[in-house]
Order: C-alpha cells, then sequence, then structure tokens
C-alpha cells in the first residue's frame, strides 16, 4: 500500500531510507543494551543495580541531548545532528570496550547519550517537513528502524558476545553507528531549503513550515501538551524498566539467553507492519486515539509479564510490547506536529522525549534494580510500572486537541 502514497521509483525513498537508518541505531541501543549485563556481570562481580545505572546515564543524557538537538535542528538542519551522533554516541560505544570500573561505564555511556537524541528528534522532524501530506505514512517507514534494530542485532549481538565476548561486541556496534550516521548524511544529501520546505495548514493548503506553527511559548502553556508530556513520562518508565531488565528478568525465570535474544527481536520484528500502515490507521482512527492506544497495549505487555515463567509468555509479552511501542514511536511526533504545527517542531518533540526518556531514564532501570536487589525479584517494579501506564491512560484520555486553530495562533505571534 505504501507504493501509492510514494512511487518506488521516486528519488524521495533515497531520503526516507536515509533518515531511517539513525532509527536503526536507537533501535539497537534503546532495545538491545540489557543483552551486555550478564556477561559484564559475571566478570566484574556488578550488581544489577550497577548495571543498569549505565543504562540510567546514557537515557538522561540521551534526554537532555534530544532539547539540544532540537534546537539545533530547528537552526542548523539534520546534517549537524546526524554528524554529532556518529562522533559521540559511537566513539563512545567503541570505548565501552575498554571499561574496567563502573564509573568508566558510567561516564561512556553519558557521552553516547549526549548527541543520541538527535537520531529520533532528526528524522521525524525533517519527515514531516518534507513530505506535507504522506507525513504520517513517511513517519512509520522511517521508524521501522526501531524495529529493524531489534529484530537484526538481538540475536546478532547475542551471537557475537558467545562468540567473541562483550568487549569485541561492543567495539563492532559502535563503528557500525559511526558508519550508518555518516552514511545517511552522504545519502539524504544538502539540508533543505527552509523556504522551499511546505506543509498542510489546518484549511489544506501549502505553506512554509518554516513559518507554519505555534511559538515554543505558546506550546509550553498549552493544557494538551502538558497532559501528553506527563502521559508519555510516565509510559517512558515503563519503558526503560522492561527495556534494561527484560534479559536478565528471563534469565533468572530459567529462560536461555538464545530465547531471551529472540524476544527482543521478536519485539522488534512485530512492530514493523504496524509502523508501514501507520499512515492509514491514523487516516481512520486519528493520531490522539493511536497514541492512546498504544498506551493501552503497552500496559497489556506489562501485566502479562507479572509472572514470566514460560517462553510462551516471554515472547506474548514481546508481541504486544512490540504492537504497543510500534505505535507510540511515529504517533507521537506526528500528534506534536498536527497538534501546534512545523515551526518549532524540532524543539517540542525534543522536550517531550527529554522528559520521557530523563524521567524513564532514572527511574526505570533504578526501580527494576531496587525492587530485584531488595526482593530478588521485579514483581513489585511492575506492578508499579502498570500503575503508571493506566495513570498515563486516562491522561490521555482527558486530553483534548486545541480548540483555537493553529492558522489563528500564526495571527497573533
Amino acid at each position: 500500500m505504501f507504493h501509492k502514497v510514494i512511487r518506488w521509483d521516486s528519488p524521495d525513498w533515497l531520503k526516507i531510507i536515509g533518515l531511517g537508518l539513525p532509527f536503526v541505531v536507537l533501535g539497537l541501543l534503546l532495545f538491545v543494551m540489557g543483552i551486555f549485563f550478564k556477561p559484564m556481570e559475571a566478570e566484574f562481580g556488578w550488581s544489577r543495580t550497577v548495571t543498569s545505572s549505565g543504562y540510567t546515564a546514557f537515557t538522561v543524557c540521551y534526554g537532555i541531548s534530544a532539547v539540544i538537538m532540537g534546537r539545533v535542528l530547528d537552526k542548523y538542519g539534520f546534517r549537524l545532528t546526524f554528524l554529532l551522533a556518529a562522533l559521540f554516541t559511537g566513539g563512545a560505544v567503541v570505548l565501552l570496550s575498554l571499561i574496567q570500573t563502573p564509573g568508566q561505564f558510567r561516564v561512556l555511556m553519558m557521552i553516547a547519550g549526549l548527541s543520541a537524541g538527535g537520531c529520533f528528534v532528526g528524522p521525524t522532524t525533517v519527515a514531516q517537513q518534507w513530505f506535507g501530506k504522506s507525513r504520517g505514512h513517511v513517519l512509520g517507514f522511517v521508524t521501522c528502524g526501531f524495529g529493524i534494530g531489534a529484530l537484526v542485532f538481538a540475536p546478532l549481538l547475542n551471537h557475537f558476545i558467545e562468540l567473541w565476548g562483550w568487549r569485541e561486541s561492543y567495539f563492532i556496534i559502535g563503528l557500525y553507528i559511526m558508519i550508518s550516521l555518516i552514511i545517511s548524511v552522504l545519502i539524504i544529501g544538502r539540508n533543505p531549503d527552509r523556504e522551499e520546505a511546505v506543509t498542510s495548514n489546518s484549511s489544506g493548503e501549502q505553506v512554509s513550515s518554516a513559518s507554519y506553527g505555534w511559538t515554543l511559548r505558546q506550546v509550553l502553556r498549552s493544557r494538551f501538551f502538558k497532559l501528553v508530556f506527563l502521559a508519555f513520562c510516565l509510559g517512558g518508565i515503563s519503558f526503560t524498566l522492561l527495556s534494561v531488565h527484560l534479559v536478565p528478568y528471563a534469565l533468572d525465570s530459567g529462560i536461555s539467553a538464545g530465547k531471551a535474544a529472540t524476544a527482543l527481536g521478536i519485539m522488534g520484528g512485530a512492530g514493523i507492519p504496524v509502523r508501514l500502515g501507520i499512515g492509514f490507521l491514523q487516516q481512520r482512527f486519528s493520531w490522539r486515539r493511536l497514541f492512546i492506544a498504544g498506551h493501552i497495549g503497552m500496559a497489556a505487555a506489562v501485566a502479562v509479564t507479572l509472572h514470566l515463567d514460560s517462553v510462551l509468555i516471554l515472547y506474548t509479552y514481546a508481541i504486544i510490547f512490540g504492537l504497543s511501542s510500534a505505535v507510540i514511536a511515529p504517533v507521537l511526533p506526528g500528534l506534536l506536529g498536527e497538534a501546534f504545527g512545523m515551526s518549532s517542531l524540532g524543539s517540542i518533540i525534543g522536550i517531550c522525549l527529554a522528559g520521557s526518556l530523563i524521567t524513564g531514564g532514572i527511574l526505570g532501570p533504578l526501580l527494576g534494580g531496587i525492587s530485584y536487589d531488595t526482593t530478588q525479584s521485579y514483581f513489585l517494579a511492575l506492578v508499579v510500572a502498570l500503575t503508571l501506564l493506566v495513570i498515563s491512560v486516562v491522561l490521555l484520555i482527558v486530553a483534548k486537541l486545541p480548540s483555537m486553530p493553529v492558522d489563528e495562533q500564526v495571527k497573533r505571534q
């Protein structure tokens, strides 16, 4: 169905593929890093809290960088954001192969996160600026990189670690991150001319994306933005909790490392068809309803894991969580673009992502680590995560799109 929106022989496909490569990197960093925990704990004797603190350091800095890279993107374009991510994120992961202490681990994970936010903010903003009415379809295709990253790298990294060890595996994926982001810049080409980039306003008219939309100050004062921001932050706690602790949780439950890695791959692969169909789903159900549905699905996934005692339950969780996260990733930027326009979109997406990642990055891994270290179980952490997701759903249900048209907001600036 996608070819009906963008022709297969269109040169735009090269841009779309280039915008998707950073999401493959994010799928690797956000879904798969837990595979390293057990080998590192075995070598260093670290606790689960110590190993998860490295992921906390990464996600907090990733969140901070989303705001910074959003502003850089709005001012300088995507090329600088991708090159910074290649240098800092890829280089730091390469250096993780040399660590000896928890301090070194945390510092390098912090550096890895310092510009990784550009890998989310850049593609989701540029896709909407470039593709106008087709943005729903393009956002879905671009964010398929999340699933591809998990689907490919989960079993691949498990194989690499078994074959060569965790240090060599860090070195390999660090090089991959650097090379893929540089390739992305090269195949996309120049930054779009902000005077030439167009989108559709609320009346369906084609307007410059540089001038279309609310100011950042107006957005931050909006009740709708505040509710979406809070709901997304609460959902981020559950996301990071399970992203970090799923593999150790499965291993503690008697499931093999190979099957746990396969579950991560299923989690990523299950969402690919959903992302490809996001544009068509959005036309039928709206961005807001899809965002609510994604959070309901995440709550169901967490509920499934309350008693993880078989491979069937693990794979069931992976499918539900993969489908739900596949909805949320492209729908958030689409929802924000629909509500507030394009002129400050990079900054708006960055702020939402930062709030979710910083909140989730601090509380998610910490919640799981403390729960396990004190009770030898993740049950308490999962109950808290489920409760927060229910609250998120309620917040999104009461959140209504701004009643004042974006065009009127532009007139009042």
